[in-house]
């Protein structure tokens, strides 16, 4: 009777968290109010001249080929004429059945819209939801002059925390998209190549990593990955780990993992010079620490006191089981923000975006003030956008 009740209650369970997990599914296909006509653009995916259907794309990805920076916004923040429309393309995970099928779908875009003509192409990994920061994306396109394109595939509709179990699909399909763009750069001349660079924050970050493991950083130079940058990579992350280890195919020289832009600063010029591939890492970021050796060994972040990483509690001790679950929820909280009102602490790198992008993509040709006014256009945008949003 026990084992009867037991398993009906459990089968009850599953069924009703199913639900609701079908449901939050069944938002990505929403359409917004401001985010339901067919962009006009003929360099974003989801246009009439594209392959993508705009209805596929998915929430994330209807607001991501919209909200691509024009040559005259461009032209608008940085005070200067002679910008281009930046190129945006993205695949939703209901564009295609099967990974080589979009895959396909993202590759025919790239060659469509004219990405491999661009100075620079940022290949992003996505978070759970198939949502791909804006602020990276807008910031390297103001300092590239519109000269840049970008490129993701959605792999889930559900939240990172609920995505675990995607990883393995999401890095198999961010791995074979490398590779194809990789294929498409052998057939052109090494000057009409575009520089190659990565963008993954969160979850993304981790599957964006997760092409690499095993690879050390020689896979970046087969794949011709220029530059990179991953903003709040989780505990979980192999690769970064397999490169702190150290070993054969390593070279030590060309990363490193900064929680500010002053620590980068703060290096000799060589070793500035080196690095390409940059971890933003803020010392308190639950989502950096949060693993499941937490409940059972004490973690280095809460050693000593005086010997703790800057802006992690002094007074906070390690309790075996209990840390864990105050990690866990830390971690839950972790991606709370206000719209426009930009931090530099625990799981928000919003503040720290434009000046990192700047200096991981080497796209560092704008004053001090257009530099300013790219940092105030991306405030206003995100409040503009929660504005758009909030409108259902």
């Amino acid at each position: 009777t026990h084992a009867v009740i037991g398993g009906s209650l459990g089968l009850g369970v599953r069924t009703a968290f199913d639900r609701v997990l079908s449901k939050i599914a069944a938002s990505n296909r929403r359409t917004e109010v401001r985010y339901a006509d067919l962009p006009d653009a003929p360099t974003v995916s989801g246009s009439p001249e594209s392959g993508v259907a705009f209805g596929d794309l998915g929430l994330q990805g209807r607001r991501f080929v919209i909200e691509a920076s024009t040559g005259e916004q461009i032209d608008e923040v940085l005070g200067e004429t002679g910008a281009m429309d930046a190129i945006r393309v993205y695949v939703g995970v209901e564009s295609a059945d099967t990974v080589e099928e979009r895959v396909s779908l993202a590759i025919e875009e790239l060659n469509r819209t004219g990405a491999f003509d661009r100075s620079v192409l940022i290949v992003g990994s996505p978070a759970g939801t198939g949502y791909f920061n804006y602020i990276p994306v807008e910031a390297a396109e103001y300092l590239a002059r519109g000269d840049i394109a970008s490129v993701a595939i959605q792999y889930g509709s559900l939240p990172s925390m609920l995505s675990v179990g995607k990883i393995p699909l999401a890095i198999e399909q961010h791995g074979a998209l490398l590779r194809a763009i990789n294929r498409e750069l052998e057939q052109r001349d090494p000057a009409d190549r575009p520089r190659v660079v990565l963008y993954g924050e969160s979850l993304g970050a981790q599957t964006s990593q997760g092409a690499f493991v095993g690879g050390g950083t020689d896979i970046l130079d087969e794949l011709r990955i220029d530059r990179a940058l991953w903003a709040g990579t989780p505990f979980a992350g192999i690769w970064r780990r397999e490169l702190l280890a150290g070993g054969s195919g390593i070279d030590d020289t060309v990363f490193g993992t900064f929680a500010s832009i002053d620590e980068y600063r703060n290096l000799p010029q060589e070793d500035r010079e080196a690095i390409r591939f940059f971890f933003l890492n803020h010392h308190e970021d639950p989502v950096t620490r949060f693993g499941l050796d937490v409940a059972y060994r004490e973690p280095t972040w809460l050693g000593p006191p005086d010997q703790r990483p800057p802006n992690v509690s002094r007074t906070q001790r390690w309790v075996p089981a209990v840390t864990f679950w105050q990690t866990a929820i830390d971690t839950k909280n972790a991606a709370t923000v206000v719209p426009g009102a930009f931090n530099a602490l625990g799981h928000d790198y919003r503040a720290d975006l434009a000046q990192f992008v700047s200096t991981a993509y080497a796209l560092s040709d704008v004053s001090d003030e257009q530099m300013a006014s790219i940092e105030e256009r991306l405030r206003r945008s995100e409040v503009e956008r929660a504005a758009k949003i909030a409108e259902g």
